[in-house]
C-alpha cells in the first residue's frame, strides 16, 4: 500500500464560510493586529475596509479576552484574504501578468492553506497567537507558500510514529545539525499542504507506506536555514503520520542519519520544541 492520507479525524469541521460568518459579528483589536509581525501586518486601510464590526461577547477573564481577540483577528484576516485572492486570481487569469504567472503553480496550494488554517482549532493561547501570524503572512503574500518569499514563508513537516505509537522517527539534519521530524518547502505540483508534509515525509524517511492525519497538530515559527541572510523565518505547519508495522527507514541526502527512538528516550541534540510535537502527535493518533 502506497503513501495515503487518513480520511477520518476528530478535528473541527468548521468551514471557511463559518469563520467568515463569525467575522461579520466580531472585530479585531486594531492595535493588537498592528503589533504582530511588521513584515506581514495589515495596513490601516485594510482595517478600515474590514468595517466597524463589534461583538457583545464579554470575556470572563483576561485570558479569555486575549483568546477572543486572537480569534477575531484570524477571522478578519481570512475575510480580507479571500478578497485579495479573488483579485489576484482575476488579474492573473485576465491578463497573464507577471503576478498571475509567477504564482500560478501555488495559487491552489495557497487557497488550501488558508482553508486548512481557518478550520484548525489551536490547543492553547500560544498556538492561537501563531495562527494569527500565519494567517497574516498568507493574507499579505500570495507567494507565501514559495521558498522565494522573504523574509518568511510557509513550510510543512510530519512527525512519524511507528505502528505502536511508542517510537518516533527522526533525522539528523545536515544543515541544522539537530534531530528533527521530516519536512521542507512547498514545490511546484503540490496541491495541498498536507500533501507537502506527506511528500517530504516519504522522501526523507524512505518509507512509502505512511498514513498522514489530514489536520495539523502544531504550528511553529523558527529561524530559516534555507537562505541565511535572506530568508529569516519558516512558518512550519506540522502534521502527524503513522508508519506501517515493520517499516524500515532509509537515510536520504537531507540527513546524516535516520533512526527510530522511543518517545520517552529521545536523543540529545533535538530542537527545543520537539517534545511538544511528540506529545501533540501522540494525542492526535490516540496515544
Amino acid at each position: 500500500m502506497g503513501a495515503a492520507l487518513l480520511l477520518s479525524t476528530g478535528a473541527s469541521t468548521a468551514t471557511l464560510d463559518d469563520t467568515a460568518a463569525f467575522a461579520d459579528g466580531a472585530a479585531p483589536d486594531s492595535a493588537d493586529a498592528a503589533d504582530s509581525d511588521p513584515a506581514c501586518a495589515l495596513g490601516a486601510a485594510d482595517d478600515a475596509a474590514a468595517g466597524d464590526l463589534s461583538s457583545e461577547v464579554q470575556p470572563a477573564t483576561a485570558s479569555d479576552a486575549a483568546t477572543i481577540g486572537s480569534s477575531r483577528r484570524v477571522a478578519i484576516l481570512i475575510v480580507d484574504l479571500r478578497a485579495r485572492e479573488s483579485d489576484h486570481m482575476s488579474q492573473g487569469n485576465a491578463s497573464g501578468n507577471a503576478a498571475g504567472s509567477s504564482f500560478a503553480c501555488v495559487d491552489g496550494l495557497h487557497a488550501d492553506a488558508v482553508q486548512l488554517l481557518a478550520r484548525w482549532a489551536p490547543a492553547d493561547e500560544s498556538q492561537q497567537q501563531l495562527l494569527v501570524e500565519f494567517s497574516q503572512l498568507l493574507a499579505e503574500r500570495p507567494d507565501g507558500m514559495c521558498r522565494e518569499c522573504v523574509p518568511s514563508h510557509i513550510t510543512a513537516s510530519a512527525l512519524i510514529l511507528d505502528a505502536t505509537g511508542e517510537r518516533v522517527l527522526l533525522g539528523l539534519h545536515r544543515k541544522v545539525g539537530l534531530w528533527l521530524q521530516m519536512g521542507g518547502h512547498c514545490e511546484a505540483g503540490d496541491t495541498t499542504l498536507a500533501g507537502v508534509a506527506l511528500r517530504e515525509a516519504v522522501e526523507e524517511s524512505g518509507i512509502a507506506d505512511l498514513h498522514l492525519l489530514p489536520d495539523p497538530i502544531d504550528l511553529d515559527k523558527h529561524a530559516a536555514p534555507c537562505a541565511p541572510g535572506i530568508a529569516q523565518w519558516h512558518f512550519d505547519v506540522r502534521f502527524a503520520a503513522v508508519a506501517a508495522a515493520g517499516s524500515r527507514p532509509i537515510t536520504s541526502a537531507e540527513s546524516f542519519d535516520v533512526r527510530w527512538f522511543a518517545i520517552d528516550d529521545l536523543p540529545a541534540g533535538i530542537s527545543p520544541d520537539l517534545p511538544r510535537l511528540v506529545y501533540a502527535a501522540r494525542q492526535a493518533v490516540g496515544g
